[in-house]
């Protein structure tokens, strides 16, 4: 009797889910596509910079990032076979992974705008923006990086991006998000939006298991290069550099943010 009662109360738990999660992708679609028609009229273009919207500055440097960004990862998981970490796939060559790259930045950047702008609103732009002004740049970007790998932990803890590892897992992906996040928030003060942000996720979530699945699987992915520790710390050299322009006061939050402590 109680598997009778247990069955449709599930799936009904089941579909309320699925609507759920289908309501707020279409929320996420509308309303990053109400921010993009409202960059071609110039008035309500003005309007959406002091809440880091608008996309007017720093194109360049946004597709420099990109490429950096892509060079980095692939230069990453590209030592795991190189110091007999993983075995690259021979079934794939590298002009075709070369092409499948090429094909998924578009991806990453149009569905990234979709899917990340929400997470990538909350930290680069609300939480960022706060912790600047109460703990200054250096810290304030450490400390974010920190919170946004922990708040990772229980997905993590379940087995997403380290699987078999939860442990090891979760305390890995924390000082992965502090590195990445330090380019993450380094485009947010070089452009004054959160659009490259949004984009560098996007293309990250979308080159990563392409990489993954070309230079081979490791046997453990915390001690590896890509999303493992020695990746962390060789991507952690050239976040220093980037960090130290913070440092240097060179990179700082717009003062035309109109988020207000």
């Amino acid at each position: 009797m109680l598997v009778l009662l247990l069955v449709p109360i599930t799936l009904r738990l089941i579909a309320l889910l699925e609507i759920y999660s289908l309501a707020m992708t279409g929320l996420m679609v509308l309303g990053t596509t109400l921010v993009i028609v409202l960059h071609f009229n110039i008035k309500w273009h003005d309007q959406l910079r002091p809440f880091a919207l608008a996309f007017d500055r720093g194109i360049g440097f946004t597709a420099a990032m990109i490429l950096f960004y892509i060079f980095m990862l692939g230069v990453s998981f590209a030592l795991n076979p190189l110091f007999g970490l993983s075995q690259i796939n021979s079934e794939t060559s590298f002009t075709q992974l070369g092409v499948q790259i090429l094909t998924s930045i578009p991806l990453g950047i149009f569905a990234g705008w979709f899917v990340n702008f929400g997470e990538k609103y909350s930290w680069r732009y609300y939480l960022q923006h706060r912790l600047f002004n109460l703990l200054g740049g250096v810290r304030g970007v450490l400390l974010l990086g920190v919170i946004w790998g922990l708040w990772h932990a229980p997905v993590i803890a379940m087995g997403y991006n380290y699987t078999g590892e939860p442990l090891m897992g979760v305390i890995t992906i924390t000082p992965f998000t502090l590195v990445i996040g330090i380019f993450y928030s380094y485009a947010v003060m070089r452009t004054g939006c959160v659009w490259p942000a949004v984009i560098l996720h996007g293309i990250n979530n979308s080159i990563a298991p392409m990489l993954v699945r070309f230079f081979g699987e490791p046997a453990s992915r915390v001690y590896a290069f890509g999303i493992g520790l020695f990746g962390i710390a060789l991507m952690g050299l050239l976040a220093a550099w980037f960090l130290k322009q913070i440092w240097a006061g060179k990179m700082k939050q717009p003062e035309y943010f109109s988020f207000k402590e």
